[in-house]
């Protein structure tokens, strides 16, 4: 099957190497609008001590300096236990529009109560947010019937910040695919510790 982006006809950046980390990290931060384009529903992907976890979340910041990206959770999810033993995270941005993918490796830290960043995030959070850290069980609990979130049980009657955590990944690899009507590039880049270093590679 032959996949036809609607915009892009040749390779982003006009396909120079040196702009092509600026340009993905230009869609990420005009993707943060509020209205959820591909660009701010990524799929984290984790280590599992039975195998890897991949789910979309919600991206929450973008910092292309620091090279961060920041998510929001529940401190009891499975997400967050699976962090805790093993941090290496992979990021992947898929945008069907254009046949870009950008897959960010690093490696993601849990932030909780007493974090100035976090408890920062818990000050802005949605109320959807502040009532999922409420429940009385964990995420991925079983149910006996399909049931309204907000019908859901709460173990905390108010608060629940201590059920909150930021997920923030910092990044120092990026695997950048661009995929046309009839041609594909793909280039690697590394994080030196002043600048992103890349090169072409095979699709």
């Amino acid at each position: 099957m032959r996949l036809t982006p609607l915009a892009e006809t040749s390779p982003p950046a006009s396909g120079q190497l040196d702009a092509l980390v600026d340009d993905v990290w230009q869609r990420i931060a005009r993707g943060l609008d509020g209205r959820w384009p591909p660009w701010s529903l990524p799929t984290l992907a984790t280590v599992a001590a039975d195998g890897p976890r991949a789910r979309v979340l919600a991206l929450r910041a973008a910092n292309a300096s620091a090279r961060t990206f920041t998510f929001h959770g529940d401190a009891r999810s499975q997400k967050a236990r699976e962090i805790a033993l093993e941090p290496r995270v992979c990021v992947v941005f898929w945008d069907p529009t254009d046949g870009i993918e950008a897959r960010f490796t690093g490696r993601a830290e849990l932030l909780h109560s007493g974090n100035a960043v976090a408890d920062g995030a818990w000050e802005n959070v949605s109320p959807l947010r502040r009532l999922a850290s409420r429940s009385a069980e964990a995420p991925g609990a079983k149910l006996s019937s399909p049931t309204r979130f907000d019908d859901l049980p709460l173990g905390i009657e108010q608060g629940g910040r201590e059920n909150f955590v930021v997920i923030e990944v910092h990044v120092d690899n990026l695997d950048w695919l661009w995929v046309g009507a009839d041609d594909m590039r793909r280039a690697a880049f590394a994080w030196t510790g002043t600048a992103w270093a890349g090169s072409w590679t095979i699709p």
